[in-house]
């Protein structure tokens, strides 16, 4: 799951950087969850509730 394959590519950058932290945390936390085998990820419930909380942001189910 790095972000970064290939120098240069825009998954380089510090926002792919950034992303592909916090894609891992929220895998670790169990705050989102694969769609199928896809790059599709979804929120659970608990993903939801905390981003509701912590900043403000409602994610419709």
């Amino acid at each position: 799951m790095d972000a970064c394959h290939s120098p240069g590519s825009p998954d380089c950058s510090l926002a792919g950087a950034v992303g592909a932290a916090l894609r891992r945390r929220a895998f670790e936390l169990r705050r989102v969850e694969r769609i199928g085998t896809g790059p599709a990820l979804r929120t659970t419930p608990a993903g939801r509730r905390e981003l509701r909380e912590l900043l403000g942001i409602e994610v419709p189910v």
